[in-house]
């Protein structure tokens, strides 16, 4: 039997095969003192950040990760034909070509690569009714970094990173709320204004949904909604919940995934 192997490079670094945890880490590398490869929570000072602001920052320490999970998994010898790859949304489509061929690099040219931005994997596993033809508007709020986006008609259409005013690339720190919500409604307005009139319209119409692993933000809503002046509801699944029911969904219809490249969250 084929196999996929899912990796998530978003906050951290998720990893499965056939739908088992293998790595649920922090995505930070560096060197043992016998020249291995230490990963995550094992990783020592100085350790390379994979993502910086919110985005795919080095290329080099992704492959080094990538090279890591292959060897994890080697002695269950799998037949690996499919790996799907989470990404950041504007790394999605940015380092895309990028990321694939460092994929092919590790487990060969003829795997299949299918690229989902991460907006859209949380839609599924939350799940988000995006095939609609109005679409859904989905705030996605970390400690380090906040993403908007609008998903129409089974795709991302618009969306906007930033990382909230005063963080430190690589720092894990989590800066203070009103940070966080600055980032979130300034992102927010982004795609707003980005979308066009019809869309436009759509996204205040059906409001903004918001999924943070931050049960604070819950209590700042009245705030957000006043501020974009549409409603807001802060989902009660948190954002890493929807991303690993997400890639759950994929891993269910993998064999559409290996021999279309996608599949339809709807059916």
């Amino acid at each position: 039997m084929d196999d996929l192997v899912a990796v998530s490079l978003t906050e951290d670094l998720l990893v499965t095969l056939n739908g088992r945890t293998i790595i649920d880490e922090p995505a930070v590398v560096s060197d043992g003192p016998d020249g291995e490869v230490l990963v995550g929570h094992e990783a020592e000072e100085p350790a390379r950040h994979c993502l910086a602001d919110g985005h795919i920052a080095d290329l080099e320490v992704v492959e080094r990760l990538l090279v890591h999970v292959a060897e994890l998994i080697s002695d269950e010898k799998p037949r690996v034909a499919c790996v799907l790859l989470v990404l950041p949304d504007p790394d999605a489509k940015l380092a895309g070509s990028e990321m694939g061929e460092l994929v092919k690099k590790v487990w060969g040219a003829d795997t299949k690569v299918v690229i989902v931005p991460e907006s859209k994997m949380v839609a599924t596993g939350a799940p988000q009714p995006y095939w609609d033809a109005t679409g859904v508007f989905l705030n996605l709020l970390t400690s380090t970094r906040t993403t908007s986006a609008m998903l129409h008609a089974g795709d991302v259409i618009v969306s906007h990173s930033a990382a909230p005013p005063g963080a430190v690339p690589g720092s894990s720190e989590p800066l203070p709320i009103e940070e966080r919500l600055r980032s979130l409604i300034g992102t927010a307005r982004w795609v707003i204004n980005e979308s066009g009139p019809g869309f436009s319209r759509s996204l205040v119409e059906r409001g903004l949904t918001v999924y943070s692993d931050d049960k604070e933000v819950s209590r700042h809503r009245d705030q957000i909604r006043e501020e974009l002046r549409m409603s807001v509801l802060v989902s009660e699944k948190s954002l890493k919940t929807a991303l690993r029911d997400g890639i759950k969904h994929y891993e269910h219809h993998k064999e559409d995934l290996i021999t279309k490249g996608f599949i339809r969250p709807s059916k």
